[in-house]
């Protein structure tokens, strides 16, 4: 929702490694490994408030009047503000 596009942290490289041994007819050892590094990615947005500025609104769902409902952020010409969104 912040900024209109898409969340996508693109495709995420890892690994895995399996092994296993048998130590007789009866008994055997195995495990794995499982890799994958963290990520993230940001957005943000800003408004300085001014006259002619777009004003920021945070929308969200108001369980207590069972409604869609919104926040301001910004409101021009009264203030300014900004966001900031992170995915992890």
């Amino acid at each position: 929702m912040l900024g209109g596009g898409d969340v996508d942290t693109n495709p995420n490289p890892g690994f895995r490694v399996f092994a296993g041994y048998a130590v007789n007819s009866q008994w055997g050892v195995e495990g794995d490994f499982f890799y994958l590094p963290k990520r993230s990615t940001s957005s943000s947005v800003s408004s300085s408030g001014a006259d002619g500025s777009t004003d920021l609104l945070l929308p969200f769902y108001d369980v207590t009047r069972n409604r869609e409902n919104f926040t301001e952020i910004s409101f021009a010409p009264l203030y300014g503000g900004s966001a900031r969104s992170r995915v992890q």
